[in-house]
């Protein structure tokens, strides 16, 4: 194995210092609550939330030290409870000889729930095009909606989700 996973976590920020390079990750997700409004007797209707959130996917990653470089490609995943991959990111993993390790960031802007329960987020890599992807590391997001039933009459009700 030339590479090896480490960890992987989602967080809402993450700044790495210029000073140390040490890195700081804020605001940790584990679980994503949604408010939102809904008309009586269309409860049933409402999938597909967007939810205005800026997140990060962080990883950590090692380089086996007898190879020099690593050139490979990382694939993110997010899998809806059912199993469906609802969005996917890919981008290079590249170690260059000169470094053991690598910190890969992927800044995500917005994300979609069609449904209650836990998404994860897939970290796979490959060392090749031609090669198949590796799974490494399944990130749980759980995700509740909150439903606050409204009828025509109170025309006051903001009717956009919210994030706690």
């Amino acid at each position: 194995m030339k590479i090896k996973h480490i960890w992987t976590l989602l967080c809402r920020r993450s700044v790495i210092d210029n000073e140390t390079n040490n890195l700081s990750l804020y605001d940790i997700l584990e679980q994503l609550t949604i408010k939102i409004n809904v008309k009586k007797n269309s409860e049933e209707k409402i999938y597909n939330i967007n939810i205005p959130i800026e997140y990060e996917v962080i990883s950590f990653w090692t380089k086996s030290p007898d190879i020099s470089e690593f050139n490979g490609e990382l694939k993110l995943d997010i899998v809806n409870p059912k199993g469906k991959i609802l969005k996917f990111f890919e981008k290079p993993l590249t170690i260059p000889k000169d470094k053991r390790r690598l910190r890969s960031r992927i800044r995500i802007s917005g994300f979609i729930a069609d449904m209650e329960g836990i998404y994860t987020f897939r970290m796979n890599y490959r060392e090749t095009a031609e090669d198949q992807y590796t799974k490494t590391a399944d990130i749980p997001l759980e995700v509740f909606i909150e439903k606050k039933l409204y009828d025509d009459s109170n025309e006051n009700i903001n009717k956009s989700a919210k994030v706690v």
